[in-house]
């Protein structure tokens, strides 16, 4: 019995001859890829030079979760691919949380600005706090 296989490449097909899943080279790095029938990627396990990554999707949208030096996020995707909410954290800004319309236009937001919580909804206009850029909103709430 073989103890070791090595290969820069492994794919597995279905019946059909169609590669369903694949573990090798992917987004600049390495990882593991599963594809639908048609061979549309459905999910992602990749570990590439900006940071490990997961992404889950189907008909309806995806899902993506990221570790990177530095930070994290989450985004969830709607059916045209666009992000429609995200949760970032960024170790020298601090967690946001946005929610986004299918157009990708900010709807809500909240971050944190230092000891404070400011929550934004109904962006009109673009301002700094903090030298963070932020949008003025028509209604907002700031939690020390």
């Amino acid at each position: 019995m073989q103890e070791n296989i090595q290969t820069r490449k492994l794919q597995v097909v279905d019946v059909d001859g169609k590669v369903r899943v694949e573990l090798g080279p992917a987004d600049e790095g390495y990882g593991l890829v599963v594809y639908d029938k048609d061979g549309a990627f459905q999910a992602t396990l990749t570990d590439a030079p900006l940071g490990a990554a997961i992404q889950l999707r189907n008909g309806g949208g995806s899902v993506s979760l990221m570790a990177m030096d530095g930070g994290c996020g989450i985004t969830l995707r709607g059916k045209n691919g666009m992000p429609r909410a995200l949760m970032l954290h960024e170790e020298d800004k601090g967690p946001e949380f946005i929610l986004q319309d299918e157009a990708g236009k900010a709807i809500f937001s909240a971050l944190e600005c230092g000891d404070s919580l400011i929550w934004i909804r109904k962006p009109i206009q673009q301002t700094r706090i903090n030298s963070r850029p932020i949008r003025r909103a028509s209604f907002s709430r700031q939690f020390a």
